[in-house]
This record gives C-alpha cells, structure tokens and sequence, in this order.
C-alpha cells in the first residue's frame, strides 16, 4: 500500500514527474532569474546617441551585431552592453581607425597581435575579435580568482576584463576600466528615463 503513495513512489519516478510539471510550466524561463539592468535595446539606443567619440556617419548596424555576439557569450548582467562601451572608447565605432600606442594597437578595438594570433582573428574583423575578447576574458577569471582570492563572479569578471583591456600595467584586483566606467555612465542615465 505504501508504494502506491505518490509520496513514496520511485526516485526516478519522481524525477520523471518533476522533469513534465517543469516542461508545462514553462521550462528554462521558470527556472532562470529575472533579468536585471536595461534591454539590449535601450543599450544599443544609448550607445547610437552618447558615444562622444563616434563619427556622424557610423553605421547604426554595427551596435545591433556587437550585441547579438555579445548575447552569445555568458558575461554578467551588470557587464551588460560592456563591447559596446569599448568600442565607443576605443574607435568612436569606426571598423579601420588608426593605429594606436605608436602602431601596435589596431582595429575597432585597439587590440594587440596576441590576441589576433591567439584566436586567429584579423584585428580589422570587429566582429571576430569582440567574440574573442569577450571568451578570453571569461577565460581569464580563473586566473583572476588565483590571484585575487575568491570573490563573486561578476567581481572576478571586471578584474579579468581590467586585465585585458588595459595590459599590465592594470593587473590589480579592483577592476577598474574606462569602459566600465562609462557603461555605468550610460545605465545611470538609462535607469533614470526609466528604460
């Protein structure tokens, strides 16, 4: 009699009931947090209109693609919109800006070689060196847990990203960056519209 008791069936018949009741419910959406912080959207309005170095003649279409790779790497929900703050910093958005720090930083990015060669990547290629230096930042957090202690992921994530965007002088344990700093600018300024 006991064994017929809902309560007492099999573990892997409660397993099997759990697994449907999840399904109907709606699956991975029930499951996931909210999501916190602005759309991609308003990010992707904020980057077109409060870039301070972009060019008159960018091409909006440009933003739409850094997000749409950005949407495919895990980053942080606070990292939001990060590779299109660097982007704005580094190149106003332009695909072929000069060469900076005297030729050896190059692309929309203003990457190194390193990274070209690590990912075989041509640094002119936006969209394949914002995939790899979004991966390589993500990969870079173990290191960072390391050398800093154990700290939070999204902590850890900004350490790492301080790292490889700014090179060695910026191997410190607080994270900071430029493009950090106005990401926030823009999430302020978003958050106060109320988008």
């Amino acid at each position: 009699m006991l064994g017929s008791s809902p309560f007492c069936a099999p573990k892997s018949a409660m397993v099997g009931l759990y697994i449907i009741l999840f399904l109907i419910g709606g699956g991975p959406a029930l499951s996931s947090p909210p999501s916190k912080g602005p759309s991609y959207e308003s990010l992707e309005r904020m980057a077109a209109s409060a870039c301070p170095r972009a060019s008159k003649s960018f091409k909006r279409a440009i933003l739409g693609e850094l997000v749409e790779i950005e949407k495919t790497i895990p980053i942080p929900s606070s990292a939001r919109g990060i590779i299109l703050a660097a982007a704005c910093m580094e190149s106003g958005y332009r695909v072929r800006p000069r060469c900076g720090d005297k030729g050896k930083s190059c692309g929309m990015f203003q990457v190194r070689t390193w990274l070209s060669k690590r990912y075989a990547v041509d640094r002119y290629d936006y969209k394949g060196v914002a995939r790899a230096l979004l991966t390589h930042i993500l990969r870079s957090t173990g290191k960072a847990k390391r050398k800093c202690g154990r700290l939070g992921k999204v902590r850890l994530f900004w350490i790492a990203y301080s790292w490889i965007t700014r090179g060695p002088q910026g191997w410190n344990c607080y994270g900071a960056s430029k493009h950090r700093r106005l990401l926030r600018r823009w999430r302020w300024r978003l958050k106060r519209k109320g988008s």
